[in-house]
């Protein structure tokens, strides 16, 4: 009898410990939310955006002369050269 309930004390204990724990868990994370989106949420567009790519979309079919091709490559900064490495 008085293991049984040393063995009910001992699985109670350990359920309140983990109850104890994931409420811990849940406060933390709850915390952390708060605190980033605070210092994210009025800052979207403080910071000016930069584009640093253009979109060039190729597929089959696709009507662009060789020239304009050569183009749009040296505006992406590529250059001729005569051996490939």
């Amino acid at each position: 009898m008085a293991r049984s309930r040393k063995k009910q004390r001992k699985w109670k204990g350990l359920a309140l410990g983990g109850l104890i724990l994931v409420l811990l868990a849940a406060a933390g994370v709850r915390y952390l939310d708060v605190n980033v989106r605070d210092r994210f949420e009025g800052k979207r567009f403080a910071i000016p955006s930069k584009v640093y790519a253009r979109a060039l979309e190729l597929y089959p079919g696709l009507s662009l002369s060789s020239a304009a091709l050569q183009e749009e490559l040296a505006l992406l900064g590529y250059r001729p050269v005569e051996q490939v490495t």
